[in-house]
């Protein structure tokens, strides 16, 4: 209770924060959404203030998470705001013409959207990636694609181990999550490794379903490393390897699953047919 006793500096910058992500962070959100979420936040920070001055430390500390939650909300709902918008400017003109306006920044743009696929954001891999190559060079596109999409599968599969299968269940629903156990309950090294290759299941719920099964983290790690290397390079070429075999991009993306495919298959019959001999 003696933490509460002080003067609630952190309740205060809380509040004040969410005020600033509401009317700042979200300047075209509907007037009458930015007065009431303004005022909501107002009153909080207020009422701590005042309950701080007359001693009732009990409200102090109810308000303090209250303003804390409310915060972390705001933030997530000017995050959702935020991919709203770039999908619908992606939508209009192109990820590809969004990177070549904003060239001093393209590449942390870049980077910023392969963190946040394998998070939240339904763009795939593929779009990114050779996009990111036609704005500026297949090896950047290769190496800063590959860097935030392992760091993005690294901070999901975190998430989703220190969580739990509770949190996970709010992010994802269940019927996925037994499509991803359905998938790896056999050869789930391998499984996963073509998981994140060929795209038959979101890069998301393969690090999810990876952090609930017991994956262990060095192991996954070096499972998603793999991974991406692979695709970021085959992706980041794409658009010169196309044009060297007179294939368009997706033509060449569709090749290379392709091929991953039957590798799988051979690989399969091979172990099946040892297993016979055996």
């Amino acid at each position: 209770m003696a933490k509460y006793e002080k003067f609630p500096y952190v309740t205060l910058l809380l509040g004040i924060l969410a005020v600033l992500m509401i009317r700042i962070g979200m300047p075209t959100l509907f007037t009458g959404y930015q007065i009431t979420a303004t005022v909501m936040a107002l009153l909080m920070t207020l009422g701590t203030v005042t309950a701080h001055l007359l001693g009732q430390h009990r409200v102090v500390r109810v308000l303090h998470w209250v303003t804390v939650y409310y915060t972390v909300v705001t933030f997530i709902i000017m995050v959702i705001y935020y991919i709203s918008a770039f999908m619908v400017i992606t939508d209009e003109r192109g990820l590809e013409s969004v990177f070549q306006e904003h060239l001093s920044t393209a590449k942390w743009i870049y980077f910023a959207l392969c963190f946040a696929q394998p998070i939240m954001l339904p763009i795939p891999e593929a779009v990114t990636v050779v996009a990111g190559s036609s704005a500026f060079g297949a090896f950047p596109a290769f190496a800063i694609g590959f860097a935030g999409t392992w760091l993005g599968e690294a901070v999901m599969f975190t998430a989703s181990r220190i969580g739990g299968l509770k949190l996970v269940q709010r992010l994802i629903q269940p019927s996925k999550l037994e499509q991803y156990h359905k998938y790896v309950s056999k050869n789930e090294t391998v499984i996963m490794i073509l998981l994140f290759i060929i795209p038959v299941l979101p890069d998301e719920l393969v690090c999810v379903g990876a952090g609930i099964s017991g994956v262990s983290p060095k192991r996954f790690l070096l499972i998603a490393a793999v991974s991406k290397l692979l695709t970021s390079s085959i992706l980041a070429y794409s658009v010169y390897l196309a044009q060297w075999l007179a294939l368009t991009p997706t033509q060449m993306i569709l090749s290379v699953s392709g091929i991953a495919l039957l590798v799988c298959g051979a690989y399969f019959a091979m172990r099946k047919k040892a297993a016979r001999s055996n």
